[in-house]
């Protein structure tokens, strides 16, 4: 197993880009929301319409208002503490302290698997957006060192980038998502949700699913989070073509 370390070299190096693509995201399916508590329905709700199939408007509701029902224990909509929101969503008593921080983002990701129509990945990037973006928007206390912990939404664009860096076959199943998650926290030591970019230059380079030869202009210049300034600012078209040439 030979790892393409000019590609690990790529992320570090332009990881801004895709962190300002997932803020300005994150600005514009939370922009109605006026409160915490709203803040966090509207990630739920992102997260239940993230690739992985459709779903339906029955069961989305369903899903929605079970999320809700959870976050009930909250004594204000206005200001919530991290630990008690881990609490209503795990459903039994945090315990504070260094070594307990992984162990209680992993509850909390296997609780957010427990509601309807939210898999493995879906639960990941509700976490990610939470803590990430929502760190000083939603929380009015939150560790910082917790972040070092995220699990990687891993999806078809990632395990098939991951297999390309990490010169290995991957397959959909949790055993080989746990080796991408064991890679992230090996390549990207303390902060193993990089390997998440990964999504973002693979959506913009594939074709058909596979890494075409130059960057697929369609796609960017028709997302809703991409603009003109975006692209030029960021030097994109260039930046991604660079990618693909990284990864051969």
């Amino acid at each position: 197993m030979k790892i393409n370390k000019p590609s690990i070299k790529f992320i570090k190096a332009n990881h801004k880009i895709p962190l300002k693509y997932w803020e300005l995201n994150y600005k514009r399916f939370t922009s109605t929301a006026k409160t915490p508590y709203e803040k966090l329905r509207a990630i739920f709700i992102d997260s239940l319409s993230a690739s992985g199939g459709p779903v339906k408007l029955d069961d989305k509701y369903k899903a929605v208002n079970d999320f809700l029902k959870s976050l009930a224990p909250l004594k204000s909509k206005s200001k919530i503490d991290f630990n008690n929101f881990c609490k209503c969503i795990i459903g039994q008593k945090i315990i504070v302290g260094t070594d307990c921080r992984k162990a209680l983002i992993i509850e909390l990701w296997k609780a957010m698997k427990t509601f309807p129509q939210i898999g493995p990945k879906k639960a990941a990037m509700f976490i990610k957006n939470v803590m990430i973006f929502g760190e000083n928007d939603i929380f009015t206390r939150f560790e910082q060192n917790d972040k070092k912990y995220l699990i990687v939404p891993v999806d078809r664009i990632v395990r098939s980038l991951s297999e390309k860096i990490f010169g290995m076959k991957l397959s959909n199943n949790a055993e080989d998502d746990e080796i991408i998650q064991k890679k992230s926290e090996e390549l990207f030591s303390g902060n193993p949700i990089l390997l998440d970019d990964l999504w973002f230059w693979g959506h913009f380079s594939m074709k058909r699913g596979r890494i075409h030869k130059r960057c697929n202009r369609a796609i960017l210049e028709t997302d809703l989070t991409i603009t003109e300034d975006f692209i030029t600012q960021y030097n994109l078209v260039y930046k991604l073509n660079k990618f693909i040439k990284i990864l051969g």
